[in-house]
């Protein structure tokens, strides 16, 4: 029997991100052969995300929902680590820099399994932000035996900090695989908005923000709404209490926004064709946004996306509200402001990422053989 690979997801952005590879390795080794396991770090968002594609999880974890980061890591490491099997799978497959892909990616490196690193080397090079994504993904580099990297800019990273540069592939991000993959299934998922409205999509949830910045940014937006009837907008709510009370708290009683439970793939790719700016701090949607010619308000410091910002698709705004509703209603009243952030194409992909991913896996899996 031939040996499968361990697909590992715990999020909905690692559900989206791997959904592409789950199928290119599907076509390429059948479906006997891949397997997909979840740890429960986001069980909802993370099935809500793969129904999209038709993805089914073969097993999934029932992570704790108690405790800090130690606890449910090492609760995560525990169960992986039973369940890491060398005469089972040929290589395990880890995608960005949650604590589910740092500890699926240190399981298989103890249990002497090949890692394999989608979207590697990101870097803000500031271990507070993103946090604790930054040091994850850090340290899954060096455990890795292929790092598929969506950037030259990802590379070069990675080849500074001395990864061999035989273990380092530029393949494009598999989240633009993602978007063409189900791109005619977008229109009517999401109503657009009335004539004469423009719409603004908000997602907040990074723990940076947490607390006071984040009051303030949802206070602030809230306020552009109650001046604006112009506007509407759009916040998928994020499951987690540290934001979702807050933000509740903030839009209560502002008709024109719409708080909405999290959205499935399809639904958020919708709603972003149908809107004229999107507010996040999300990675993933910042190398979304582009490929629906949407200008993107980035609510962080730093941005491992350096290529949107570079490209003009992004701005950082930072956790400023003044600054963030001054760049907001800047592109909802300035057209010239707003078109010259939207390119042709997506900086972050081409939308055959996962295909190079699965023709390199074969050929290390012949070299192995």
């Amino acid at each position: 029997m031939s040996k499968t690979f361990l697909l590992v997801l715990g999020t909905r952005p690692e559900a989206i991100k791997l959904a592409p590879v789950h199928s290119a390795l599907c076509r390429r080794f059948g479906s006997d052969n891949v397997k997909l396991l979840a740890t429960g770090q986001h069980p909802d968002l993370a099935r809500l995300a793969l129904q999209d594609f038709d993805i089914a999880i073969d097993l999934c974890l029932e992570a704790p929902s108690a405790g800090g980061l130690s606890a449910r890591s090492a609760w995560m490491l525990d169960r992986l680590g039973g369940l890491m099997d060398d005469a089972v799978h040929s290589h395990v497959v880890v995608q960005g820099d949650t604590s589910t892909a740092f500890m699926g990616a240190l399981a298989a490196f103890n249990a002497r399994i090949p890692v394999v690193h989608v979207e590697a080397g990101l870097r803000t090079y500031d271990l507070a932000a993103p946090f604790p994504e930054e040091a994850n993904r850090r340290l899954i580099a060096p455990l890795a035996d292929i790092c598929f990297a969506p950037t030259e800019r990802a590379a070069e990273n990675l080849r500074s900090e001395r990864i061999p540069a035989q273990r380092i592939e530029v393949v494009g991000n598999t989240v633009v695989d993602a978007i063409e993959q189900l791109r005619p299934r977008f229109e009517g998922a999401w109503p657009a908005a009335a004539p004469g409205v423009r719409r603004i999509a908000v997602t907040l949830h990074r723990r940076e923000a947490w607390g006071a910045p984040l009051q303030a940014l949802c206070e602030g937006l809230a306020g552009l709404c109650r001046r604006r009837s112009d506007v509407d907008l759009v916040l998928p709510v994020h499951p987690n209490p540290m934001v979702g009370d807050i933000v509740r708290t903030a839009f209560a009683g502002v008709p024109n926004a719409e708080l909405v439970e999290p959205l499935g793939f399809v639904a958020m790719q919708s709603l972003l064709s149908t809107s004229t700016l999107l507010v996040t701090d999300s990675g993933g949607l910042q190398e979304e946004a582009p490929s629906h010619g949407v200008p993107v308000l980035v609510t962080r410091e730093v941005t491992e996306r350096v290529e949107a910002v570079e490209a003009g698709t992004a701005r950082l705004v930072g956790l400023d509200a003044t600054r963030l509703v001054a760049a907001a209603e800047d592109l909802l009243d300035n057209e010239a402001a707003r078109r010259a952030m939207v390119r042709d194409g997506n900086p972050f992909g081409d939308g055959h990422a996962a295909e190079r991913i699965a023709a390199r896996l074969a050929t290390d899996r012949a070299e192995a053989a």
